[in-house]
């Protein structure tokens, strides 16, 4: 469910800052009154200028309390799409200077989900790689140290990773040399990885259609929360996300022993293979996640993304379409459904 593909691309995209005029939508109501969670807001960045980047963060302001960006193919290599790396340093400096708090989600392993980050120039087959370990390591420890994040995600969705199970205890080990050195320099940063929820329980989306749940408790006791990213029905016909039953997420009750943190959720508001979906579908998918983990302890809840990709072919020729309908806003910050409702769901008083 990653966006990252798209930033190669970044330097050739270009768009206006100003939101585009539209009829006033109405926002769906939600059965409660309040929330004990935060908001945030992933923010992909694909425009550099200084006034695009300042009316996106005012547009975020007003739906996030929580800066989230996630750290990608230039996670050991930051020659790899420098730019949008200096767009995400802005942003969450920016974050810092309005008080708002910091998500950075650190892939430590490759977007196909399928092996271990590559080191600049050489595979990586192993966490028990040494040189790997020290630049994990390194890089991790200097995000901690810059920004002082609230969150701190160091590996996302690991447990897609093939063989995690074989790997997990050489992927502790390391885990735990971090989590130990961030705390000496940021104790208040709370660290943990995410897990890809749909391939947790076995769904139809996961390789193995086998459940993974022993994989929280191998992880180990020093995860601050248990980190979950969640696209319900992504392969379902009728796509149908806002129809999820009662319990969906009831499971995480009987294995997280911490605080739940959605590091990432989303809905498509469209797409060829989503012929029924819309931004109706995408914005009642919000008043649905609202109520399915009511039952649950939450600590925070992340839409993937604020804006929709750019509708141009550059894109559109090897990214699948309904990738460019995942955002709250389209490309040009024009309203959705969706976005008029999340920002109906910050309104709510937070506990």
């Amino acid at each position: 469910m990653k966006l990252i593909l798209f930033l190669a691309l970044i330097l050739l995209l270009a768009g206006c800052s100003e939101p585009v005029p539209i009829e006033e939508l109405d926002a769906f109501e939600f059965s409660i009154t309040e929330r004990d969670y935060y908001l945030g807001i992933g923010y992909w960045p694909t425009y550099k200028t200084n006034e695009i980047i300042n009316n996106d963060f005012e547009q975020f302001s007003q739906g996030a309390e929580v800066a989230y960006v996630q750290i990608a193919d230039n996670m050991l290599d930051e020659t790899k799409d420098s730019a949008s790396l200096e767009v995400k340093k802005d942003w969450l400096k920016k974050a810092k200077e309005n008080n708002k708090k910091i998500y950075i989600a650190l892939e430590c392993i490759e977007g196909s989900r399928d092996k271990i980050k590559s080191l600049p120039g050489k595979e990586v087959e192993s966490f028990a790689d040494v040189e790997f370990r020290e630049a994990f390591k390194a890089k991790a420890i200097e995000w901690a140290q810059t920004y002082k994040p609230e969150y701190l995600n160091l590996c996302v969705e690991i447990n897609m990773l093939p063989d995690i199970d074989s790997e997990s205890e050489n992927f502790v080990s390391l885990y735990n040399e971090i989590y130990s050195e961030v705390k000496k320099i940021s104790p208040e940063t709370k660290m943990f990885v995410s897990y890809q929820f749909e391939f947790l329980t076995g769904d139809v989306i996961s390789r193995t259609k086998k459940s993974q749940w022993d994989l929280i408790e191998k992880l180990g006791e020093k995860q601050d929360l248990i980190g979950i990213s969640s696209y319900p029905r992504v392969m379902q016909t009728p796509y149908n996300p806002h129809e999820l039953s009662d319990d969906h997420f009831l499971e995480l009750n009987k294995y997280a022993t911490k605080p739940i943190f959605f590091a990432e959720t989303g809905a498509y508001s469209g797409g060829s293979i989503f012929s029924n979906s819309s931004e109706t579908i995408q914005a009642k998918y919000i008043v649905r996640l609202t109520e399915l983990i009511e039952p649950l302890d939450v600590e925070a809840v992340m839409w993937i993304s604020l804006k929709a990709l750019p509708d141009i072919p550059e894109l559109k020729a090897f990214i699948p379409d309904w990738f460019f309908s995942l955002g709250l806003q389209g490309s040009k910050n024009e309203e959705k459904l969706s976005w008029v409702t999340w920002k109906k769901l910050k309104s709510l008083p937070k506990n």
